[in-house]
């Protein structure tokens, strides 16, 4: 059996946590969120797709109402039980399912959407840095602070080491995706769970604000960034490996 409390070592607690995993007990799936890894997508979808099946309504007045659980269906571990959400973790017959995303495109996306302006993230960041308040670095700058004090790397969901937020090594997924080929398997993905009514709902596509465009942080960073990028998340980088387009199989 699964401990929970040992899951959640790497995360900042256990709210962290619960808002992190996603279950179905009747289709009997799990997914584990990543962020910055079509994560409002995949939300959306998988909870689009649940209400069309179900003949439920559903709606959102924007993109940040998605991540909101409690007018969501899926379920939380606490909300399925410990006992039971640990005894789906072990069962073969309980899908569970992950993305992941090259780390430095996933770095600088979660950069871009939050650490340009006054965020929750950006305040968390500059105080635990000991940065001015209204300090807002450049994309290099952000690198080397978590650089300079590694321990920001992982207080953050939004660039925290994927190995950690998806409890890699610890889960026994069953598909573990590659956010380069996300379409494609999350159709593959949402018919297998809801047939017919699989409905993918891109975000970008429905919200323009959301897409953070960070790919000119990646294209101009210099040597020492992207260096520093490749040791703080080499662990990442190793996994990242393992991803793959959906194949329509049960691994």
């Amino acid at each position: 059996m699964f401990s929970i409390e040992e899951l959640t070592k790497n995360f900042n607690g256990m709210a962290d946590f619960q808002y992190s995993v996603h279950v179905d007990p009747d289709l009997r799936f799990i997914y584990f969120n990543n962020p910055k890894c079509a994560c409002t997508t995949t939300k959306a979808s998988l909870n689009l797709s649940y209400s069309q099946y179900k003949g439920l309504p559903l709606h959102w007045s924007d993109s940040g109402s998605i991540h909101i659980r409690r007018v969501n269906f899926l379920l939380t571990p606490s909300q399925v039980g410990a006992k039971k959400f640990s005894a789906m973790l072990s069962d073969k017959d309980v899908f569970k399912f992950c993305f992941m995303r090259d780390p430095v495109t996933r770095l600088a996306s979660g950069y871009a959407s939050k650490m340009r302006w006054s965020t929750a993230q950006h305040r968390r960041f500059v105080e635990y840095a000991g940065r001015p308040a209204d300090w807002r670095p450049t994309f290099d700058e952000f690198v080397m602070d978590i650089k300079r004090v590694p321990a920001l790397r992982d207080r953050d969901e939004h660039w925290r080491l994927q190995a950690k937020q998806l409890c890699l090594g610890k889960i026994p997924f069953d598909f573990v995706g590659d956010f380069a080929t996300i379409g494609e398997s999350l159709h593959g993905l949402l018919t297998k769970f809801f047939g017919s009514s699989a409905t993918v709902f891109d975000a970008r596509h429905h919200f323009k604000r959301h897409a953070s465009n960070s790919g000119r942080f990646v294209g101009t960073a210099p040597p020492q960034v992207l260096e520093a990028i490749a040791d703080l998340y080499a662990e990442d980088y190793d996994w990242y490996k393992t991803a793959s387009p959906w194949l329509g199989t049960n691994r």
